[in-house]
């Protein structure tokens, strides 16, 4: 699912309004569109672009909330809140190490 979504919005991506502009000036050239088809076109392909990369953004945000909820991946908060659960598992562990050592009558590490 998640190649499909990427696949998806490669395509919108990568047909940028420049891109857009220049098709249009060239079929008005080609003399295949009028100028004010051509403009119509051209706002048709911008909305539509900009929609798109939002649709693709939102199924985006979606699959990783997904990916979260099934535990897959950690959010940053739970992230943070591991990080200092290790800090203060560390910080005891070379307390009782350092008491170890001054027991043996070694220096602490």
């Amino acid at each position: 699912m998640l190649d499909q979504v990427i696949s998806l919005g490669w395509g919108v991506l990568s047909f940028s309004r420049e891109k857009a502009e220049k098709l249009v000036e060239e079929m008005i050239k080609k003399g295949e569109l009028s100028k004010e088809n051509g403009k119509n076109i051209l706002k048709f392909l911008v909305e539509r672009g900009a929609r798109e990369r939002a649709d693709f953004k939102e199924n985006i945000n979606n699959i990783i909330f997904n990916l979260v909820q099934k535990g897959i991946f950690v959010t940053r908060t739970e992230f943070t809140k591991l990080e200092e659960r290790i800090n203060k598992i560390e910080e005891s562990t070379n307390k009782e190490n350092n008491k170890i050592s001054e027991g043996n009558g070694e220096k602490g590490l």
